[in-house]
């Protein structure tokens, strides 16, 4: 690149190394670390899906596998099997088996797999800038708000970025090289990335588009192509046959109708441009502002080969997530490296015109566009919210105490997921089951807007149905903090207002930091199952009597 600082590096790669490391490691430090898994109401999910293949490692049931799987979800209702791929939660619940079920066993692994995907991005940088060059655009991919948040919490965005840029990398690698073992090992890798979260789809516009923009695309009719492809499909095949043979084609349905019962449009107002408007949110401002000379300058002949790559995962994002109905900037976090790039190589534009200007190449004038880059980006990630809640892990604990092996803990909440894992974590032996409200009073697919169901109506119904499950314990959250339910409302105002049956064991108040909930506690509720049966006796009494 001619217009950026061609001083030689004379760093060690372990100085160089540690350089890259200083800023993204200082915020994650300076910023409160997350305690209770909650984030974007998946995490718990990852996390629980995760203990539930520990306990399959530990239990191994390989004559009944799917008879232990149900019987698993009926005693903790909050896994992910088959809503995502198993691959992430199959390696941490290996983990789990040597580190136990702690929630910093998922928190490290995806840390780790951060580590994997900036090593990855170095990679790519370095076959085409300086050392100088490189390891900037790696502090500033470090640094960008998105993969800070998706970096710190248990979910399956950085993982699977991790593994689509090295499977970009190998392909970069075979187009330079034509080494096979690379295009094969890409392959493979891609295919582990697909086994992680469906959003790997998006390496199959991205790997064209990046032979065709490096000049190579007659590469992609060798013959060993389509077998690449065909060792990829082998380690594919199995696990996406029985999500498809289990869940049929409901994952085709939601890329097409969103949760939240919206149609895919793609040339609707504001779908085109719904991506690229959520950059500043993504990578901060001074990222946003200074990619657009990157951009610019990219389309120069000099910088025109180099910038391919990053292109292709530009475009191949775009192409891949903005038909879909659910559009959401997390999507867009495969594109990030290259936001990274352009950025970067905005900057050292503008560092070459202000040196040119003050005629001092390597004066902290010219490098002051980098600083501003640099600072802006951190700032940005410090002003993202920290997601951070506590108090479900004591709620566990009381319940834990207060009820015995084979009780029941009938939960009703938001975060119910939380909850499970916590009782889960807390019980080794496995001895309580969860029952969740939104099983047996009610159920909604994903928010209660949408495809809600009601089961039962007044009073003694849903007596009737938490008498139906036995439960020793009933736990809830009060006030709802998100939204407002209105037949758990009207259970949580039945169960206060009859001691008698309910009698309030413990309030466990909740820390939470999290945008748009309510201040909230957990209340604890004993139930006295005969008085319960009694009363509902009498309701129906009552009811039969009445003309």
């Amino acid at each position: 690149m001619s217009e950026s600082w061609p001083q030689p590096d004379h760093r060690t790669p372990l100085r160089r190394w540690l350089l890259i490391a200083a800023l993204p490691l200082a915020l994650q430090l300076v910023v409160q670390a997350p305690v209770e898994p909650v984030f974007n109401g998946d995490s718990n999910r990852h996390v629980m899906t995760s203990v539930f293949f520990r306990d399959f490692l530990t239990d191994l049931p390989l004559g009944h596998p799917k008879q232990y799987a149900e019987q698993y979800y009926e005693q903790y209702p909050a896994l992910g099997l088959l809503i995502w791929p198993p691959l992430f939660h199959g390696v941490v619940g290996a983990l789990m088996t040597v580190f136990g079920t702690s929630v910093w066993v998922p928190r490290g692994f995806v840390l780790a797999t951060f580590g994997l995907a900036v090593f990855c991005l170095h990679q790519i940088s370095r076959r085409r800038m300086s050392a100088d060059q490189s390891a900037l655009v790696t502090v500033v991919f470090s640094a960008m708000p998105m993969v800070f948040l998706y970096s710190r919490h248990v979910m399956l965005e950085m993982p699977t970025l991790a593994l689509c840029l090295l499977s970009v990398d190998r392909v970069d690698v075979w187009l330079r090289t034509q080494r096979l073992r690379n295009l094969y090992a890409a392959a493979v890798v891609a295919a582990l990335a697909a086994l992680t979260r469906f959003d790997a789809v998006m390496l199959l516009p991205t790997l064209v588009l990046l032979a065709v923009f490096e000049g190579h695309w007659k590469r992609l009719l060798n013959r060993h192509v389509p077998l690449a492809a065909t060792v990829a499909l082998i380690v594919l095949g199995p696990t996406y046959y029985v999500i498809w043979r289990e869940m049929g084609d409901l994952h085709l349905r939601q890329a097409a109708e969103s949760v939240s019962g919206t149609t895919s449009q793609i040339l609707a107002s504001g779908s085109l441009w719904f991506y690229p408007s959520k950059i500043p949110e993504q990578a901060g401002w001074a990222v946003a502002g200074l990619m657009i000379p990157g951009l610019i300058v990219a389309f120069r002949k000099q910088h025109r080969g180099a910038a391919g790559v990053f292109a292709a995962l530009l475009i191949g994002t775009y192409l891949t997530f903005t038909p879909l109905a659910e559009l959401r900037s997390r999507h867009a976090i495969y594109w990030l490296p290259a936001l990274a790039y352009f950025s970067v190589l905005g900057a050292g534009v503008l560092s070459t015109r202000m040196a040119s200007v003050v005629r001092k190449p390597a004066a902290g004038g010219s490098l002051l566009p980098v600083a501003i880059l640099l600072a802006l980006t951190a700032v940005a990630t410090l002003k993202e919210s920290v997601f951070c809640v506590t108090g479900y892990a004591q709620a566990a604990t009381v319940i834990l105490d207060q009820t015995s092996p084979g009780d029941t803990v009938f939960v009703d909440g938001w975060w119910d997921g939380n909850l499970t894992y916590q009782l889960r974590h807390h019980d080794p032996g496995r001895s309580r089951r969860v029952v969740r409200a939104d099983r047996i009073l009610y159920d909604f697919t994903n928010v209660p807007t949408v495809d809600f169901r009601q089961y039962v109506s007044s009073d003694c119904e849903i007596l009737q149905a938490i008498a139906d499950v036995a439960p020793a314990s009933i736990v809830f959250e009060d006030p709802q903090p998100f939204g407002r339910i209105e037949i758990s409302e009207q259970m949580r105002r039945l169960i206060m207002t009859t001691p008698e049956l309910f009698p309030l064991r413990k309030v466990v108040p909740v820390s939470s930091t999290v945008p748009q909930a309510r201040s909230f506690v957990l209340r604890i509720f004993d139930v006295d199952l005969v008085r319960l049966h009694a009363h509902i006796q009498h309701l129906n009494t009552v009811a039969k009597a009445s003309p």
